[in-house]
């Protein structure tokens, strides 16, 4: 399966449906004014552009979604997430990964590659892009680092959720991939929210 999470261009550079990003703003509740979206980790309000719709399981792979995770359809709802470019791109190098947490019965960002903690998500935009943040997302701390962000959870603006088993399939690569890489992410899926470790 792990030939399915190859790592790949950012959705920033390849075309994502339109149909998906209006459909996953509405599922969340993350439509805002005209030309806004809402990021689900941040949760605020930022130029529509760099918030990205990110496939939990890849697009590319689209015909391998029945057979690795039982469901029919990439484009489905719940295979899918509202990221902040610099988030969406991490997530599909497996830098981070979002766990879900039993006990509390919420979704959080995880860590894995220590090398991003001290970066701010801002020096991972273009220039044009870091114009386009500056000039429309009011409030937004453009010294927000990595590391102010592991363990935030994903705010939901509806009662509907990803499905648990892209996220974990996703999780466990990641994982993989860290130890391989002998990155320092704390021991295992421990979330610092809960002290629980996801098997």
């Amino acid at each position: 399966m792990e030939e399915w999470f190859a790592e790949q261009p950012s959705s920033t550079q390849t075309k994502r449906s339109s149909a998906f990003k209006k459909g996953l703003k509405r599922m969340h509740g993350c439509a805002g004014e005209e030309g806004q979206s809402r990021c689900m980790l941040l949760n605020m309000m930022l130029p529509s552009e760099l918030v990205i719709a990110a496939h939990l399981f890849p697009r590319k792979n689209e015909a391998h979604v029945q057979q690795a995770l039982g469901f029919e359809g990439i484009d489905n709802l719940k295979n899918g997430l509202l990221l902040f470019g610099p988030l969406e791109k991490a997530l599909d190098k497996r830098q981070v990964s979002i766990i879900y947490d039993r006990n509390s019965k919420e979704f959080h960002l995880k860590l894995f590659d220590h090398h991003l903690l001290q970066q701010r998500l801002f020096d991972h935009l273009t220039e044009s892009q870091q114009w386009v943040l500056v000039d429309g997302a009011q409030g937004y701390d453009i010294e927000t680092t990595f590391r102010a962000i592991d363990g935030r959870k994903l705010h939901f603006g509806t009662d509907k959720r990803p499905f648990k088993r892209c996220l974990n399939l996703q999780a466990r690569l990641a994982r993989k991939k860290a130890i391989r890489e002998g990155w320092d992410f704390g021991g295992g899926l421990t979330l610092k929210t809960s002290g629980r470790r996801v098997p």
